[in-house]
Order: structure tokens, then sequence, then C-alpha cells
């Protein structure tokens, strides 16, 4: 019946070992999310967490406008709470499309979650399978193979929860016309040139001409996968703890240590550097990719210019350690930024923050004026403590320790002009308090903002 296409039971049977303070629906105007959101609406009682509904508007098609004010009438008719998101994209991109107006919808989407937020997208068994196939098309391991989660957890107790997974595309068409629900159909479903368009017009409905019951086993396939990668898991996430998996603190870096992963077959490798990818939550890299990453691990002769490619991220190396970073991580900063000492201070496009403390006999003396925060541009010299003169900032970036890629984004402390600390690293020797003098030290470290 199409009234038990959400049972209550089944539906927080996924949900046991969280604690949700939200339900948040991904609503785009198209039948599945509606069917999702009122399928919601009829099952969650007062004494549940909030329901929500949150609109992305990619503003790729002419009549997107249109799709947000469907979703506002309809969240306002049935009293659900809605935020509609725009989104600016590159409207003469064609390449890779689908895959960076949906990286871009998830990250506004997370964005949007609380800590213990629960995001509810309405993908159902025929997306299953069709994700299965593309990743199959692709040359897909079982990671690729297991195809979507039926609950991802993510940090702050949040997850992304598909609770239609089981469910036929046939079954919630079903059930919209027993309510007679309204919905839009993206015309850009019909398009052939997006992959999954393709497959879903033109390769599937011969399968299931033959195989009428394909989708079904194809998801049981994926559900395989995934129990066969949470079996394996806990033992490569021991192999990333125990051995290979190190944090420097002075440079507030995570890192993979190249020595270690040689110890490992070239298989167990790929998987902790797939692990690596996912704690970050970077797209996991294809085949090709991964047999590139895994030059970089055996071959010495590779520099810091070296770098494996990603979307969004990028592998590097230096000095035998091994880095995934994200893209905004390696653009060297600029401008300047005056700071009182008052409240910590946020590195823009980063979770670090650089704080100041007053430490008797540590640190430096500074005048009552405001900090200036820049960034290394070129010829800067420095006189750390401990040393004899100036030196050029450049070279002692490399006695330190610290990538190329970082040094162009290192705060740099001044005040009237002159340079007099390097946040975790080194205080200016003309500036040093003494022993029983009130100094202040410079921290960088990372949290989330507040």
């Amino acid at each position: 019946m199409a009234s038990t296409l959400l049972n209550r039971e089944i539906f927080l049977a996924p949900l046991a070992e969280f604690k949700p303070c939200q339900y948040v629906v991904a609503l785009s105007a198209g039948v599945d999310s509606v069917v999702l959101l009122h399928a919601l609406k009829q099952q969650l009682t007062p004494e549940d967490p909030p329901l929500q509904a949150i609109h992305i508007n990619h503003g790729l098609q002419k009549d997107a406008h249109l799709w947000a004010q469907f979703c506002q009438a309809l969240c306002q008719a049935w009293q659900i709470p809605l935020k509609i998101i725009s989104l600016e994209m590159n409207q003469g991109q064609t390449e890779n499309l689908e895959a960076k107006a949906r990286a871009l919808r998830y990250q506004a989407l997370f964005s949007e979650l609380k800590p213990q937020g629960i995001l509810l997208t309405a993908h159902h068994e025929d997306d299953q399978a069709e994700t299965m196939l593309l990743q199959l098309l692709r040359g897909a391991g079982p990671k690729g193979l297991a195809a979507m989660p039926l609950i991802q957890p993510y940090s702050e107790g949040r997850a992304h929860y598909r609770p239609l997974l089981t469910k036929s595309r046939s079954e919630i068409l079903s059930y919209a016309k027993a309510y007679a629900l309204k919905f839009i159909d993206d015309p850009s479903n019909a398009e052939l040139q997006f992959d999954r368009n393709y497959l879903r017009h033109a390769v599937l409905p011969l399968l299931q001409q033959r195989w009428p019951a394909y989708a079904k086993s194809i998801a049981r396939s994926a559900h395989l996968s995934a129990e066969l990668c949470t079996w394996a898991k806990p033992y490569f996430e021991k192999i990333w703890q125990d051995c290979a998996h190190c944090y420097d603190e002075k440079k507030n870096r995570y890192y993979l240590d190249r020595r270690q992963l040689r110890q490992y077959t070239a298989y167990e490798i790929s998987e902790i550097i797939r692990y690596e990818f996912e704690r970050q939550q970077a797209p996991l890299p294809h085949f090709q990719l991964m047999q590139r990453i895994l030059n970089m691990v055996y071959n010495d002769k590779l520099d810091s210019k070296a770098l494996v490619q990603s979307q969004n991220h990028q592998l590097r190396v230096y000095r035998d350690r091994l880095y995934l970073l994200a893209n905004t991580e390696v653009q060297p900063r600029q401008g300047i930024f005056f700071w009182d000492l008052s409240e910590r201070f946020h590195l823009p496009d980063s979770k670090l923050y650089l704080e100041a403390r007053t430490i008797i006999g540590q640190g430096i003396r500074l005048s009552t004026k405001p900090c200036e925060i820049r960034f290394r541009v070129h010829g800067e010299r420095f006189h750390p403590a401990g040393r004899q003169g100036s030196h050029p900032l450049k070279k002692l970036f490399q006695e330190w320790d610290i990538p190329p890629w970082q040094r162009g984004q290192w705060p740099l402390i001044y005040q009237e002009g002159k340079l007099l600390a390097i946040p975790n690293i080194a205080y200016s020797a003309m500036a040093l308090v003494g022993p029983e003098e009130p100094g202040m030290v410079f921290s960088l470290v990372e949290g989330e903002e507040v």
C-alpha cells in the first residue's frame, strides 16, 4: 500500500546509533524528493526532531526560479520550514557539469546541517542500480561498486541518510499517484549527453526487457560490496592510524609517512590512500589516478613540485611525507589584516586560527598598536632568537621543514613594519622579553569557526 512506503520503525532503525536534532530533506521539486518529504510528514510525530527542507537552485535551467517557487508553496501548504539556496555556476561549462553541480549542492546542504543533524535524500533502488553500473563502467573496485550507502556518518554526529534506497521508482510513482502529489519534471533528465540519463533511457530499458528485476539484483550486489568494505575497513583503519598516519602539531598538518607505507602491499597502500581521501571527504581516486599515486609512494626521485590532482584536492610529496590538500590550501595568501589580539583571528578559507596569550618570560614585547598579519611575498628577512643576524625567510622556511606550498600561506606577525613572530616557529631576537617580563606568545591552531 502507498501509505506504507516509509514505515516509521524501519525508518528509525538505521538511526539507532545517532541522536538526531533535525531532519533536513533535500527538496528538488521532483517526484522523489516530494514523495520523501510527504512520507516523512506522515510518519513523524511532534516528539520527533523537527523536519525542514532545503532547496538548491543551481540556476542552470531557465525555469529554475519556478521550481523554487513550487517548493516554497508546497512547504508553506504542508507547514514545513524551507530554506532556498542559490548557487553560482558557470553557465557555459559543460565538462563534468553533473559532478561539479553535485559537489556544490552537497557542500551547500552540509553547511546548513547542525551537529547531530540528519540530511535525507530521496535516492531509490533504481538510482542505486544506475550508480553501480556507472562505477562498473569506470572500472571501480569494491568501494566504488558499493555505490551509495544507506547511511553515511560525518563529523559532529551528522549523517547522510537515504531512507528510500530499497524502494523502486515504480513504488515512488505509485505513492505520488495515490496521494495526488504534484511535482516538477526536470527537463534535463531527458538530455542524453549526461551519462546517467543515457544509461537510464537508452540502456536500462533493454536490460529490463530481459531481466525485469535487474535493479533489485544490482542493488543487492552493491549491498554485498558494501558489506565487504565494512568488514575490511577496521583492518585498513588500524594500519592508517598506527603506522602511516601522522600529525605535525607545529605545522597543523596531517600527512602519510611514505617510508611506513612501503611496508605494505600495493593493494594495502591503495586502501590506506582511499581511507585518507574518505577522511577528508574528497572524491575517491579512480584506477589511473591511484596508479599515479602509487608511483608517488615508490619513486624517490620526485621533488616537492610533484603532485597528483584529483578534482578539488591534490596529493603532494615532501621529504617522504604525503599530503592530501584541498586546492585552497596551496594558493598563496594575500593581503594585510589588522589584529588587536583581543580575540582569535580566523585565517580566511581555512580551519586555522591565530591565538595570542601573555606568558611571563616567554614571547615578545609589543607596543599598544595593533599587530598586522601579513604573508610572504619575496625578499623578507628575519632574525630569529638563538641565531646570529638576519636570514632570508625563504632559507629559514627550508630549515624549519615547511613544505613549499605552506610558505605562502603561513601568517607573519608584524608591528610598526617589523617582522616579530612566525607563529608556532620563531620569535624575533630583537623583541624577546626577559625572564620576569610578560611576553606575547602566538599560536596557529586548527578549530571550528565560532
